[in-house]
C-alpha cells in the first residue's frame, strides 16, 4: 500500500466512520481509486493490524462474510501529524457512539456519495464537521413556549456557491422500526427540527458559531441549507416533506432519498424536491 493511501484512508476517517464498501466510494474522488470492495477491505485490515485503526462488527447480509465500520487509533498521527491534536474522547476514536448503528451507517452512506459526487463534479469541500462537533445554541418555540435548545445537523457541509460559501446541514432520516415507528412521530420530530432551522436562520451571520467556523475555514458564509434525506421511498419522502408547510423558508430545505443520491451526483443531478418545485440541482457552476 502506498504512503499516498494510507493517508488518503486516514484522512477520510478523520472526517467519516466508514465500511470497506464506504471507503471504496469515497475513493473514487482519489488519483488512484479502489476497483474492488476486497482491495479495500485488505488494505484496511492491514492497518488493523498495524495499529493505526480499529474496527467494531457490523451486521450484514452477505452470508459468510463480516462487515466491520472503520475508525482512528492514536497511532494514525504518524501518518496524518494533525490527529495529534484531535481530542481522544471525540468520534473519531470511536465505532458506534450512539443508540442506533443503523442511522450512523445511512449517514456516512450518504456522506461518501457525497464525497464522490464532489470530486466528479470538482465541487471542493472547504470543510466537514461530524456530529456534535457543529452545535448552536438558539432559541425556538415548544409546547412550553420560547425556550432556548440546541440544533445538532447530523453532518456540516461547507462548499462554495459561485463565489460565496454556504453550509450544508444533514437531517438524515432513517426509516427504520427504531427509528420512525410510524410516519405520525416522524413528522412530528422532523417538524421540529425544522422549526429549530427557521429560527436559526433569523440569526445565522451573527450566530457565534458560524463566525467561529468562519475563521477556522477562513471563508464567510452567505448562508445555508437543510439537506433531508431518507433511507424510505417516494412516498416516505412526501410525508417528511409536509412537515415543511411555512411559507418563505421553502428555499432552505431539500429533499431527496438515499437510493437516489447513492445512484446520481448529489451535487448536480435533479434529484432534490422543494416544496414548490421538484427535480432541483443543489449547486449550478
Amino acid at each position: 500500500m502506498s504512503d499516498t493511501r494510507r493517508s488518503n484512508i486516514v484522512r477520510s476517517l478523520l472526517k467519516y466512520p466508514l465500511t470497506a464498501d464506504l471507503l471504496r466510494v469515497i475513493s473514487q474522488a482519489w488519483d488512484t481509486p479502489y476497483r474492488s470492495r476486497s482491495r479495500a477491505r485488505s488494505d484496511l485490515a492491514a492497518m488493523v493490524q498495524d495499529g493505526y485503526l480499529g474496527r467494531q462488527p457490523v451486521a450484514t447480509t452477505r452470508p459468510g462474510q463480516r462487515e466491520y465500520l472503520y475508525f482512528l487509533q492514536p497511532k494514525a498521527r504518524l501518518i496524518v501529524p494533525e490527529i495529534e491534536h484531535v481530542a481522544k474522547k471525540t468520534s473519531v476514536f470511536r465505532g458506534f457512539s450512539e443508540s442506533s448503528p443503523t442511522h450512523l451507517l445511512a449517514v456516512s452512506q450518504f456522506c461518501a456519495c457525497l464525497e464522490r459526487s464532489a470530486g466528479e463534479a470538482r465541487v471542493p469541500i472547504v470543510g466537514v464537521r461530524r456530529p456534535h462537533h457543529f452545535r448552536v445554541s438558539i432559541v425556538a418555540s415548544t409546547r412550553r413556549g420560547q425556550e432556548r435548545v440546541s440544533l445538532i445537523p447530523d453532518y456540516t457541509f461547507v462548499v462554495p456557491v459561485g463565489v460565496h460559501h454556504e453550509a450544508l446541514f444533514l437531517e438524515l432520516q432513517n426509516r427504520t422500526a427504531a427509528i420512525m415507528p410510524v410516519r405520525d412521530e416522524s413528522g412530528r420530530s422532523l417538524r421540529f427540527k425544522l422549526a429549530k432551522y427557521r429560527a436559526f436562520a433569523a440569526t445565522f451571520r451573527q450566530h457565534f458559531a458560524v463566525q467561529e467556523l468562519e475563521a477556522q475555514l477562513g471563508v464567510k458564509l452567505t448562508g445555508f441549507r437543510v439537506l433531508v434525506v431518507t433511507t424510505g421511498d417516494d412516498n416516505t419522502l412526501r410525508a417528511l416533506m409536509r412537515a415543511n408547510q411555512q411559507r418563505g423558508f421553502d428555499h432552505l430545505f431539500w429533499f431527496s432519498t438515499t437510493a437516489k443520491t447513492a445512484v446520481d451526483n448529489i451535487f448536480t443531478a435533479p434529484i432534490w424536491s422543494l416544496n414548490t418545485r421538484k427535480n432541483q440541482i443543489l449547486l449550478r457552476k
